[in-house]
């Protein structure tokens, strides 16, 4: 009988779409890990292009290659990934990004650290990255501290998929949320916080960039996203009137931005409901009833002046998108 081949410590699932040449780059990141215990999962979701030659070329056992025979959406690949994976640990990089060789060490020596037995999630920060300049854009550390649902339902932060790693077991009740458009890593993100502890690497371990190529998860209405967390977390939010004030304020802001005045202003006004002793709230409701520009601007003044309120950083990474005044 033959021996059976140890399991590796961590299983890399990579979901990728059309992205051959941004693809080779993710993955020589995982090959100069300074962990080498890994087996590296690329999910094909159904390319057109020459993704599996790529995968192919490395001629490294560690990497496996999975095809999916219908394009059916970011999250739907990294499930794919979780139920091949074989590693004790779970970590998330997307084709075009990239990881630090020291990211994967550093997230397992969390978890052997860990003496509680309770942590689940490991994140680390991440450098944003401009291409093809190689411009670095921002810094960020995640922002989740002793309460991380708490920190997440209120909009504290948004922690990126390429900053995670998941011990295994987590994935036995939880998955990727696939009928969801965007906003998927805060949504997964939320559903492990009411069971397990998080845990920050205070490195910058990720290169993530920013590029006109192919998105996996653009939606074809940006407000979407926050429309089905905000049904699909109403009983957590309608006990934090103030976090469920926030949701709607960044509903109203995807809204806005696409040029769609009736969703924006019913979200505002839910926003103002909920939270109505916050000024900003106000401000942007008289500046809608005076047309767009005037909204765009003064949401723009205030947005600046809440930065600046913060040492210029901003509040949250949420995905909310930007205002455009015309």
């Amino acid at each position: 009988m033959a021996a059976t081949e140890p399991s590796p410590l961590v299983s890399v699932v990579i979901p990728t779409h059309n992205r051959a040449r941004m693809l080779r780059r993710a993955i020589g990141s995982v090959r100069a890990q300074t962990c080498p215990d890994w087996e590296c999962i690329v999910v094909d979701d159904a390319s057109s292009d020459e993704t599996p030659e790529v995968v192919r070329q490395y001629g490294d056992p560690r990497i496996k290659y999975l095809r999916l025979s219908v394009n059916s959406g970011q999250c739907a690949a990294r499930n794919h990934g979780i139920r091949a994976a074989q590693g004790s640990y779970i970590a998330f990089l997307d084709s075009d990004d990239e990881w630090l060789p020291e990211k994967l060490e550093a997230q397992v020596a969390a978890f052997d650290a860990d003496a509680t037995g309770q942590l689940g999630v490991v994140l680390c920060g991440l450098i944003k990255v401009a291409e093809p300049s190689g411009v670095e854009l921002s810094r960020k550390i995640p922002n989740l501290g002793r309460h991380p649902l708490r920190d997440l339902l209120d909009l504290g932060d948004n922690p990126p998929t390429y900053t995670l790693m998941v011990r295994r077991e987590c994935f036995a009740h939880e998955l990727w949320d696939e009928r969801l458009p965007h906003r998927t890593d805060w949504d997964l993100c939320v559903r492990l916080a009411r069971t397990q502890a998080f845990h920050v690497v205070p490195r910058y371990l990720v290169r993530a960039f920013q590029h006109e190529g192919p998105r996996t998860s653009v939606p074809d209405n940006p407000w979407s996203g926050w429309e089905y967390c905000i049904d699909k977390y109403r009983a957590d939010l309608q006990a934090l009137p103030k976090s469920l004030s926030r949701h709607h304020y960044f509903a109203f802001r995807a809204y806005y931005a696409a040029g769609v005045t009736s969703g924006a202003r019913r979200h505002l006004l839910r926003a103002v409901w909920y939270d109505p002793s916050h000024p900003g709230r106000w401000i942007t409701l008289g500046a809608l009833l005076m047309g767009r520009r005037a909204t765009g601007r003064v949401v723009t003044a205030y947005e600046t002046l809440k930065q600046l309120g913060h040492g210029g950083k901003p509040r949250t990474n949420a995905d909310h998108g930007t205002l455009r005044a015309s």
